[in-house]
């Protein structure tokens, strides 16, 4: 059988869900046949890579892309294009929408195809739009960036569509931990801080709901990003302490041990204003939890109304507190529904489901 290098661009060095998913991906892809290498920043990323002996390329950290930035971002451009020229790889694939805007014209200058993974719905601008479509193909992470990237008129023939999976045997119910306090019922958000996620109106829903069930605490899983300048966490604490809900809501930070987490969990909610998929979601599932999130984007095609979860309309805190008031009032629906949703992501969400589809894309690039 022959071997193919594949060459893996990550833009920065930080562990967020791309990166995860990367790692994810590495884990089990055939290596035999598709031998990664991995190009990024020092930092948390290549020692992952590197701890599963996957051998790493070290680049800078590479800037983004607008009339600002124009030069920097040309100007990296010399030192990724000799760092990949000298592997010789057969497929040049980018991680994330940034990355992409880099290998579709590395590409071109190299003579390789590129694979730009799209994870995110975010508008590239008339001149990242350009790049973006010198990729050979575009991997979208849901149908929903699939339809955004058919908006921003990317032919259709030069997409495919794949879903992030999740490693069934790493979130298994059998590892669950039992809760703290057992007469509590917990819900949780978990992911990153910011206004885009909806954790304002969870609390305004969660504020309502809490003067008619005593018994309910909220946790609030995930950080805020060093360069944000929202200052959302800090409207979040005001919020709570002006609603006097200190005693039930608390903030976990970022936190490694997911699986672990999600076990003590009764609820996931994810009330986000956009989602370009949802991989708490899937997570959540697989550890057979019930889920209430926001009927936006790819999590429409991961939750089945009713069936694995319930969904609600954005920015609604009267509805999403309607929603979380039915699935803790019943254990018996909880559990129900916990149930159906590790089998959807049994049958359509598992990492091996992922490696296989996105190996096909390879097998289309290289004929």
């Amino acid at each position: 059988m022959k071997s193919y290098k594949i060459l893996h661009l990550n833009h920065a060095s930080y562990l967020g869900g791309a990166e995860i998913a990367l790692l994810n991906f590495l884990t089990y892809v055939n290596r035999e046949q598709y031998s990664p290498i991995v190009l990024c920043p020092e930092g948390p990323l290549l020692e992952a890579v590197s701890d599963l002996n996957i051998r790493c390329i070290t680049i800078p950290v590479l800037p983004g892309l607008n009339r600002y930035t124009l030069f920097p971002f040309l100007s990296a451009l010399p030192g990724l294009y000799m760092r990949i020229h000298r592997e010789a790889p057969d497929i040049l694939y980018a991680n994330t929408n940034f990355a992409s805007l880099y290998s579709g014209l590395l590409g071109k200058m190299l003579g390789l195809p590129t694979l730009g993974h799209i994870r995110d719905i975010e508008p590239p601008g008339r001149m990242g739009l350009r790049l973006l479509r010198l990729n050979t193909k575009l991997l979208a992470i849901s149908q929903a960036v699939q339809r955004f990237l058919l908006r921003e008129q990317i032919p259709q023939e030069h997409i495919a569509c794949v879903y992030d999976g999740v490693d069934l045997q790493q979130y298994h119910p059998r590892k669950a931990v039992k809760h703290q306090n057992t007469s509590k019922v917990i819900v949780g958000i978990v992911g990153q801080i910011g206004q885009r996620k909806g954790h304002l109106a969870l609390l305004e829903a969660f504020c309502e709901l809490s003067r008619r069930h005593t018994d309910l605490e909220l946790w609030i899983v995930g950080k805020e990003p060093a360069h944000s300048v929202e200052r959302y966490t800090e409207q979040l604490q005001r919020y709570i302490e002006t609603a006097r809900l200190g005693a039930s809501v608390k903030f976990w930070g970022f936190r490694n041990d997911i699986p672990n987490l999600l076990s003590q969990l009764d609820i996931l909610v994810l009330p986000s204003l956009q989602e370009p998929f949802g991989k708490i979601v899937i997570e959540a599932m697989a550890m057979k939890k019930p889920v209430v999130a926001s009927k936006v984007g790819g999590v429409t095609e991961i939750v089945v109304d009713g069936k694995t979860g319930l969904l609600v309309p954005p920015q609604q805190p009267n509805v999403l507190c309607a929603a979380l008031e039915t699935l803790s009032k019943d254990k018996t629906l909880r559990i129900r529904m916990g149930r159906e949703g590790r089998k959807r992501v049994e049958q359509c969400f598992s990492i091996h489901n992922t490696v296989k589809q996105t190996e096909s894309v390879y097998e289309t690039l290289l004929q």
